[in-house]
């Protein structure tokens, strides 16, 4: 027992003695470096070592890589986070759906939806022609809480169409492009025709000319015919009816409604037939000098029509006339004429023209004409056949020809018509 007590005394002794020797070692071995001495014990690469090193000799760490922000990283800059002070954190949203269509010659509205429209000092439609180089600015008004309309003036409102682009600008000061930017613009076609489509259209048929002048001449040499219906033996010498004509004419086009004006003058100079060189009628020749004017409406590209007045003085005084025609078809193209004319003294003349223009630069047409003419008394009715054509020689310059077959009824062999002018275009 006592053994045992003793045993485990001493090993208890032991052990209190190692622990209080270990932590004066680790003690002693400390107050050593700090006087300077190194102790072999001391390992490599303790604090003291790294300080004593020069800084030649200790390699150049790289530093750590800063992964790089993704593209949906906001930024935060001054700038920003003075235009959010501002704005708040919602951004002002304009919406805008486009027109299907415009028509043209009328006004157009834009409209759009702005929210936070509080924050914008202004929005307007930037609004050009097609193809044309400068905009016109239209402000965008209120329409009703959150509604905003522009109005396109029907001026702008042409064919074949407008651009168009949408923007603001903030109070912060900055401009913003909500539908569209000015240099890629959204266009809108236009349909149908204006009075300015039309009339710029029509100029264009006529190569930019409004006005031109004309000279024109033909003669009508008439055939043999019975000098007494009742003689059937009787016989008129051959072109001893004549009719001859010469015409000066001015012509201004308004290329609306009232598509153009007419003004001229004329010499018309007949001959009475002759029977072995002696006239069948005693007198004078008949013949008109005579002015005339004339107006011509276009109800359509397609369908025009024109009254004309005449005033002349003949060898039996004065004479008055009046005239019209019925055009189907555009004017400087192919297109149906149907006209007459009531005429003191010399006669009542109608007519049946077709004129095509299939050919560039050489337009034709063909006529059948029933006249009285020269003499609306003594003259039996007289039919013409007629080929018209024409050269155009240079811009607005046209050279024109007719011939053509002429008889009076109780005729016994035809004639001939023959003509030329020269029209001048400006």
């Amino acid at each position: 027992m006592n053994t045992n007590l003793h045993s485990g005394l001493f090993l208890a002794t032991a052990l209190l003695a190692v622990s209080v020797l270990v932590p004066a070692i680790a003690v002693a071995q400390t107050g050593a470096a700090d006087t300077g001495e190194s102790p072999d014990e001391n390992p490599a690469g303790s604090p003291a070592d790294v300080a004593a090193e020069s800084p030649a000799e200790i390699p150049a760490q790289a530093p750590e890589p800063v992964p790089a922000a993704s593209p949906e990283t906001p930024v935060a800059t001054a700038a920003n986070v003075e235009m959010e002070a501002l704005n708040g954190s919602e951004p002002v949203v304009l919406f805008h759906a486009t027109p299907a269509a415009l028509k043209a010659g009328h006004r157009a509205i834009l409209r759009a939806t702005i929210k936070r429209d509080h924050k914008l000092e202004r929005a307007w439609v930037g609004v050009r022609a097609i193809g044309a180089a400068e905009y016109r600015e239209l402000p965008l008004e209120r329409a009703d809480d959150h509604g905003f309309a522009a109005v396109v003036p029907r001026e702008l409102v042409q064919p074949p169409g407008i651009e168009y682009y949408i923007a603001s600008k903030g109070r912060d000061g900055v401009v913003r492009q909500h539908f569209a930017t000015a240099q890629s613009p959204s266009a809108l076609l236009v349909s149908g025709d204006t009075r300015e489509t039309i009339t710029e259209r029509r100029l264009g048929d006529h190569g930019g000319n409004r006005s031109s002048f004309q000279l024109r001449g033909e003669a009508t040499l008439y055939g043999r015919r019975l000098a007494d219906p009742m003689d059937p033996k009787s016989s008129t010498d051959k072109f001893t009816d004549n009719v001859f004509l010469t015409e000066a004419e001015y012509h201004y086009r308004f290329l609306t409604t009232l598509h153009d004006i007419r003004f001229g003058v004329g010499l018309l100079r007949g001959q009475h037939p002759e029977v072995t060189g002696v006239p069948v009628v005693d007198g004078d020749d008949p013949g008109l000098n005579y002015g005339w004017s004339e107006v011509n409406f276009a109800l359509h590209d397609n369908l025009s029509f024109g009254a004309r007045l005449i005033l002349g003085a003949s060898e039996d005084g004065f004479a008055a006339g009046v005239g019209g025609v019925v055009r189907i078809g555009p004017l400087t193209q192919t297109h149906l004429e149907v006209g007459g004319e009531l005429l003191q003294d010399v006669g009542n003349r109608g007519w049946l023209a077709f004129k095509w223009t299939t050919v560039p630069k050489v337009p034709m047409g063909f006529a059948i004409e029933v006249t009285e003419r020269p003499d609306g008394t003594l003259s039996p009715p007289g039919t013409r056949l007629i080929y018209d054509a024409g050269v155009q020689l240079a811009d607005g310059f046209l050279l024109t020809g007719r011939i053509g077959y002429a008889a009076r009824t109780e005729a016994l062999e035809g004639g001939i018509v023959g003509g030329f002018g020269a029209v001048y275009e400006f």
